[in-house]
């Protein structure tokens, strides 16, 4: 099962004994835990009150194992929602080898909270930084996505109750409905309390333009996938080795998440690492083409006479149209497959030479596992890979109710604000 699946099953891990209760003065770190300006600090923000329950435990297993690649100056700070209450773990060398049963939280809740709002990642972040300060840090956002794409208004309104986003599950409220979260309040977290040296997406779809143009402030490199993350997600037993080195760290983690499935006779991954940097200015390049192509790009013809994607596509929305009507996504395009549909030859060259300005790596498998599109293998072409998905407003998604409302939020983003409009 991958990141994206919908099929809640709550798979309910095993109580642990915590000697550590919601008690100030037993929860705040001692003093000599933190202080250093050396090493590097990471915060794993894992929304795992959902069916992903039991994979976020195996997950932190993998991390006990990795913490071997720790220096003693080095922090993996873990925040854990899951089937029990939230609590914090401060995984460091000494951990290395240990099993989860052993860990003792540095901070435990003592009652369910929503883990997708700006407020609890707020907290996390500011008690991450306060109590265990270094010279780098970095955010590792674990559970579901759905990239830029809020959720239907009818469930918006009449099952959730609240606004409902772009990333994460949390069924932390009594109707198990599950609230996520929207990439804006994200950025405004992480904005308040300081720019993070890279963010890893370890969920599905959330390596889209719209995404990384809206975080652009707040990260210097993003990691994640523009498609379907297996249910394993990120290994984090091997990647934990970069992830703590000093040089070509963002490149080392992107090698050592794609070597992981490179010869996995199951699911397969797509991945890319962006220099957020170099965003602004790739939209003040980007726009002029958008605005020239436009009306082909709108236009468009993206299937063939044989019903399938003629572009790299990432959700395919004619397969969805047929399977859930009105419920479906709109098309995750590979931004170059997109605009090698529509642009001319010269033009094309011209554009990749600064969308390679924003890449830092990129890598794939030959195929990956959809479990969303039919449950099925998808080939990967590489003259249209690039690894950052991009969005079209066809005219195709008006027809169904759904898209009236996604339009809207489309609109809203700083990435269409900036190029579509």
């Amino acid at each position: 099962m991958s990141r994206a699946g919908h099929i809640i099953i709550f798979l309910v891990v095993t109580v642990l004994l915590f000697a550590c209760k919601k008690d100030d003065a037993k929860n705040e770190p001692q003093p000599e835990r933190y202080g250093t300006t050396e090493g590097r600090t990471v915060l794993v923000y894992a929304v795992a009150d959902n069916n992903m329950s039991s994979q976020a435990s195996t997950d932190i297993k993998e991390m006990l194992v990795g913490a071997k690649y720790m220096s003693d100056k080095d922090h993996l700070v873990v925040y854990l929602d899951d089937a029990s209450e939230p609590r914090i773990y401060d995984v460091t060398f000494g951990c290395a080898g240990k099993k989860l049963q052993e860990l003792t939280p540095i901070y435990q809740f003592d009652t369910e909270v929503n883990s997708c709002t700006y407020d609890q990642l707020k907290w996390v972040l500011q008690y991450t930084v306060e109590h265990y300060k270094a010279a780098s840090y970095g955010l590792v956002m674990w559970s579901h996505g759905n990239g830029w794409i809020p959720v239907y208004p009818s469930m918006n309104e009449k099952t959730y109750g609240v606004k409902t986003r772009s990333f994460g599950v949390d069924n932390s409220n009594d109707k198990k409905t599950g609230y996520k979260m929207d990439i804006d309040e994200i950025a405004q977290a992480i904005n308040d309390v300081g720019m993070m040296d890279f963010i890893i997406f370890d969920a599905c779809f959330m390596q889209s333009i719209e995404v990384l143009y809206t975080l652009r402030n707040v990260a210097k490199a993003i990691i994640s996938s523009p498609a379907e993350v297996p249910g394993d997600g990120a290994p984090y037993h091997t990647i934990l080795k970069p992830m703590y080195s000093d040089n070509n760290y963002v490149e080392g983690m992107v090698d050592t998440y794609y070597e992981a499935y490179r010869w996995s006779t199951s699911y397969g991954i797509l991945l890319s690492a962006v220099d957020c940097s170099k965003l602004e200015a790739f939209a003040q390049v980007t726009r002029p083409y958008v605005q020239k192509y436009k009306q082909k790009l709108l236009e468009a013809e993206y299937v063939n006479g044989d019903s399938k994607p003629t572009i790299l596509d990432y959700y395919w929305y004619d397969y969805y149209t047929g399977v859930w009507g009105d419920y479906c996504y709109p098309d995750f395009f590979d931004i170059k497959g997109l605009m090698m549909k529509v642009m001319d030859e010269e033009d094309m060259t011209e554009w990749l030479t600064e969308l390679d300005k924003i890449i830092i790596k990129s890598a794939y498998t030959n195929t990956w596992f959809s479990d969303v599109m039919s449950k099925t293998y998808k080939t990967v072409d590489g003259k249209q890979y690039s690894g950052v998905a991009m969005h079209v407003p066809l005219k195709k998604y008006a027809e169904k109710y759904n898209f009236r409302y996604y339009a809207g939020g489309y609109y809203d983003t700083p990435w269409a604000q900036a190029v579509w409009e």
